[in-house]
């Protein structure tokens, strides 16, 4: 046991000193906080600065839609659509509109050189909202009577189960627990974007380089390969926590200087801990699966320059129920959604969801946690007995070759 601790310290200090496992940390926050900074941006130009637009229609007409709630601006002077092509050349204005009598005939014409976003959406509601309101008027009705007629009604959405008989609110089209199934999801891509990469290095490199003879003189290969996975996982707690005190120095800071809005979990709002346990324990099992998967390809790596072409074939699967989860939010109990929660490298993208969503139960999630964790088992056994078988193989073929020569006894 001494000996396996050796090696995890090794793996655990040699990983960060160096200044790539830092990067490997920061990346994902400074992409997530320029996400931030750029929507910020975005929802800030949009208010500030509208777009400006010609509206050409009878004066009636324009006059109720001068009238309406636009996120656009309208530039009165503009008499025909020839001024207004003639001014979308020389730039200040981003379009125009032109409005036949009684609305028999209707186009709008945008600037495609033009920097602010496209109002057209907003103009098909105003232009709807004019023609009814002329209509109103038409038949002597009040804009009250108007809204009592076509006014939207405001639907609060919940979802239900029948099974469970419970209801569960929906915040902006997502349920909670759905936000939080696609965040784990997520933060799971980028750890194991770095450590399947890290993996196929601690796994291959010292065999690629010739010293693991010596290693393996001094310690037996299966407490070799405990140590080197003992040490990754060191290294991914750590950056975890690295992660959760970022978290809350942030917090305290946006409270500081006003911006707490910024980091707002209040959706979040409504997950049980049950549901919290079941998706995060799926995460951490996936992740040790798909490290020992790299482990394993890695272990058929003889030559420095495989090691990327191992790595790549574990990263390709990785991606496999990535984009499968995006198409079970849509049709949850569907057969193969139904079956592809209870398969180990998938289940963790998948039954979170089918959760969120009251498709099944909290015991088909403990199943599935439970199936994963005898892969784990399993996967951790087999990998560990292929190290140590090929720790003194170092055949000049690619890895995927000699995996499939051990698969078929060749």
């Amino acid at each position: 046991m001494h000996k396996i601790l050796v090696v995890a310290k090794n793996v655990f200090l040699t990983r960060i000193l160096k200044p790539t496992y830092y990067w490997m940390i920061i990346a994902p926050i400074i992409l997530a906080i320029g996400a931030i900074l750029f929507n910020q941006y975005v929802n800030n130009q949009s208010k500030t600065n509208k777009p400006e637009i010609a509206v050409i229609a009878p004066d009636s007409i324009k006059k109720t839609i001068m009238n309406e709630n636009r996120s656009y601006a309208i530039k009165q002077h503009v008499q025909t659509v020839k001024e207004g092509k003639r001014l979308m050349i020389d730039g200040p204005l981003d379009g125009v509109l032109y409005i036949g009598k009684d609305f028999k005939s209707t186009k709008y014409i945008y600037n495609n050189l033009s920097d602010k976003k496209n109002p057209l959406p907003d103009i098909q509601n105003d232009i709807n909202s004019a023609r009814a309101m002329i209509t109103a008027s038409n038949l002597n009705l009040s804009r009250n009577d108007l809204n009592n007629l076509f006014g939207n009604t405001k639907i609060k959405q919940v979802d239900y189960n029948s099974g469970t008989k419970r209801e569960k609110p929906v915040y902006n089209g997502y349920t909670g627990t759905e936000l939080f199934s696609e965040a784990v999801v997520i933060l799971m891509f980028f750890l194991l974007t770095s450590y399947i990469s890290i993996t196929g290095t601690e796994i291959g490199k010292e065999k690629g380089d010739h010293v693991l003879e010596s290693v393996i003189a001094s310690i037996p290969p299966k407490d070799h390969f405990s140590g080197k996975m003992l040490g990754i996982s060191y290294l991914m707690i750590f950056q975890i926590f690295i992660y959760a005190m970022l978290f809350g120095i942030a917090k305290i800071f946006l409270r500081i200087i006003g911006k707490q809005k910024w980091l707002d979990l209040s959706i979040f709002r409504g997950i049980t801990a049950q549901y919290a346990i079941i998706t995060v324990l799926l995460m951490i099992t996936a992740i040790m699966l798909y490290v020992l998967f790299a482990a394993l390809v890695a272990s058929f790596v003889s030559r420095n320059e495989d090691i990327s072409q191992a790595t790549s074939i574990v990263s390709s699967c990785m991606l496999v129920p990535y984009f499968i989860s995006f198409l079970t939010q849509e049709t949850p109990n569907n057969t193969i959604s139904v079956s592809l929660s209870f398969i180990p490298f998938i289940s963790h993208s998948i039954m979170p969801i089918r959760l969120s969503k009251f498709a099944t139960g909290y015991s088909s999630g403990w199943i599935s946690l439970f199936v994963n964790i005898i892969a784990v088992i399993i996967m951790y056994l087999i990998t560990s007995k292929v190290y140590s078988k090929n720790v003194f193989n170092y055949s000049k073929d690619k890895p995927l070759k000699n995996m499939l020569r051990l698969a078929t006894g060749k």
